[in-house]
């Protein structure tokens, strides 16, 4: 198993109310400046998708397996954010694809954007901060038009590299929104903890209400926070009906 070890910038998430942004995002990038391999911070595990099956079971089907989403897709694409290429490899090999991309985004100081070929299948490594358009634009131009069948995101500790911030998470739901596809494409996604998303300014209400409003905006929505690792796991599926923007994510009653 692959593990990438660099350094950690000491940022200061301890006051209630979380920073601006943009004073979030201005030290981060600082955090990068001062040292090339900062976004690497975290450990970059080279996981099967089994054990995405172990995270995410609590918004899955009985008996049902991520690769059970895709396995009768033709030319399935799927997106994998702040992960290692592995795992989507594993993902289309147990699903059994005839051909489609799997797609890994993470950050390794360097934006680049390498092919490789997998038996019947293309696997593309993006190396971008998902924080910064450049690499939004590599996605998408890599997907030539496309809609991906299945976005996932389980950054784990890696969320530490991000601004913990609203406005942030849902800049970057929305855009992964944009990018999926409208007939059942589905988006499965982790949060950071539950002390991480106060900070932020979410509760768990705040995130309960949320799934609400996106049940009546014809979007299917299955929230469990993980009573173990304090993270909520959130399965989100797109129908033809459903709007091109989520729901705001309102704080507070």
């Amino acid at each position: 198993m692959e593990k990438i070890r660099t350094y950690i910038c000491p940022i200061d998430l301890s006051t209630p109310r979380p920073a601006p942004i943009l004073e979030q995002l201005r030290e981060l990038r600082r955090c990068r400046g001062n040292n090339p391999n900062f976004g690497t911070s975290y450990a970059i595990n080279a996981s099967h998708i089994e054990s995405y099956d172990n995270s995410f079971g609590s918004v899955l089907g009985r008996r049902e397996k991520i690769a059970d989403m895709i396995k009768r897709k033709r030319d399935p694409v799927v997106i994998d954010f702040m992960a290692h290429p592995a795992t989507v490899k594993s993902l289309l090999k147990e699903a059994r694809a005839r051909g489609g991309v799997g797609m890994a985004v993470n950050y390794s100081g360097n934006r680049t954007v390498t092919h490789y070929k997998a038996g019947a299948y293309s696997i593309i490594n993006i190396s971008g901060d998902i924080a910064l358009r450049g690499t939004w634009r590599d996605v998408e131009s890599v997907l030539e038009g496309r809609r991906a069948n299945l976005i996932m995101e389980r950054a784990i500790m890696g969320m530490e590299n991000v601004p913990n911030h609203k406005i942030f998470y849902v800049s970057v739901l929305n855009r992964a929104w944009r990018i999926l596809e409208p007939n059942g494409g589905t988006l499965l996604f982790e949060t950071p903890t539950r002390g991480e998303l106060a900070q932020a300014g979410i509760s768990g209400e705040d995130l309960m209400r949320w799934a609400d409003a996106l049940e009546k905006a014809r979007i299917g929505a299955a929230l469990k926070e993980d009573e173990c690792t304090l993270r909520w796991h959130v399965r989100l599926t797109r129908h033809p009906n459903s709007p091109n923007e989520l729901p705001q994510l309102k704080s507070g009653a």
